[in-house]
């Protein structure tokens, strides 16, 4: 497999497994920080950092090395600097051209947007006023090139502006842990530093190229000394990072079991609405049923005293056809009765004799 290197154009490499292309997102998103899209604390510290190297700029002709999304370049062609900016991360310069596509006509013919290697990279013998490296240096294993190489291409005077974070930072692609003195000594070998500026967990040094007959002060036995000190300083706070980092998990596994506990809660509350309801569907049911027992007890009463009546008409028929029954017997018995005594029939006069006691007998039965 060939790989071929090229000071501006792209590069690209056809891994034999595409899995190989699974690597985590490195690149830098400073301009989304700058415009509030990863928080409002990221965006005052982003703004704040960038408007303190774009007031440290001197001279129209700017290089920004590691540019990022464009943020600072923008800025300052649009106080009408003219500003080269190149990164080696293809999404990040491609992310820069779309910001720089928004704006005017003249802005965009002062910024130069390009994806390259620095210390390989053609960028003119013009040379340049200033040159800014912007979180640039902590991604590197060997910063002191970078510095030599902005020393060659800067001008006489020049300035050199550099931020790097304070402290330790334990992002993917950091291989430096910057404090003061280590940014300090890789910057005053070629510059004199101006200013130093501290933003919370970062650092600024504003900083002149050297003339040739600049006398650098011996302060190797400070420095030593410092060295020291800064160790045992990241000593402790690589300590205190740690802990935090421990409790931090411990925080996540509570909230978790916050969570559960919650989720619980609400199964529990959720069980105990539907057990309330049903109840409530059982109360309801049972005075569905309770009025129906009552209506069932009323029609039962009903029924009672319909049977209570009909017993007493019952009773009271039996009664007449009884005492009907006494007297037919009674008509028939005074018949014959009528007849042996008197063998020949002697018309109306016998009928009612019958009659007359037939009822006397009834009346009597009764």
């Amino acid at each position: 497999m060939t790989i071929k290197f090229d000071n501006l154009d792209e590069t690209h490499v056809k891994p034999t497994n595409a899995d190989e292309l699974l690597l985590p997102d490195l690149h830098d998103r400073i301009t989304e920080a700058y415009f509030g899209k990863m928080g409002e604390k990221f965006a005052r510290s982003a703004q704040e950092r960038i408007h303190w190297v774009c007031s440290k700029v001197q001279g129209s002709r700017v290089l920004d090395v590691g540019c990022s999304q464009g943020i600072a370049a923008i800025l300052l062609a649009r106080e009408g600097k003219t500003v080269v900016g190149i990164d080696v991360a293809k999404r990040s310069v491609e992310a820069a051209r779309e910001y720089l596509a928004q704006e005017m006509l003249p802005i965009q013919e002062r910024v130069n947007f390009f994806q390259g290697d620095f210390l390989t990279a053609d960028l003119g013998r013009d040379g340049y006023e200033t040159i800014i490296m912007g979180e640039v240096l902590e991604h590197l294993t060997r910063p002191e090139a970078f510095v030599e190489a902005a020393a060659e291409l800067i001008n006489n005077n020049g300035r050199l502006i550099v931020t790097v974070p304070f402290g330790i930072n334990d992002f993917a692609d950091h291989k430096q842990t910057f404090y003061l003195s280590k940014p300090w000594w890789l910057i005053a070998k070629h510059f004199h530093i101006d200013e130093i500026k501290l933003f919370g967990k970062w650092i600024g040094f504003v900083a002149t190229l050297r003339s040739d007959n600049t006398i650098i002060v011996d302060t190797s036995s400070l420095e030593g000394g410092l060295a020291e000190v800064e160790a045992s300083f990241q000593k402790i706070e690589r300590d205190l990072m740690t802990r935090a980092s421990v409790h931090k998990q411990e925080m996540v596994q509570l909230k978790s079991k916050f969570h559960a506990t919650l989720k619980q809660e609400s199964l529990s509350q959720k069980s105990l609405a539907e057990s309330e309801t049903a109840r409530k569907e059982n109360e309801q049911s049972l005075e569905v049923l309770k009025e129906q027992f009552e209506k069932t007890n009323i029609a039962l009463a009903v029924l009672h005293a319909n049977m209570k009546t009909s017993e007493t008409e019952f009773g009271a028929e039996k009664m007449r056809l009884s005492q009907e029954n006494i007297r037919l017997e009674t008509q028939g018995q005074l018949r014959l009765k009528f007849q042996v005594q008197h063998p020949a029939p002697v018309g109306h006069r016998m009928l009612r004799w019958i009659n007359d006691t037939s009822t006397l007998t009834v009346r009597n039965a009764a």
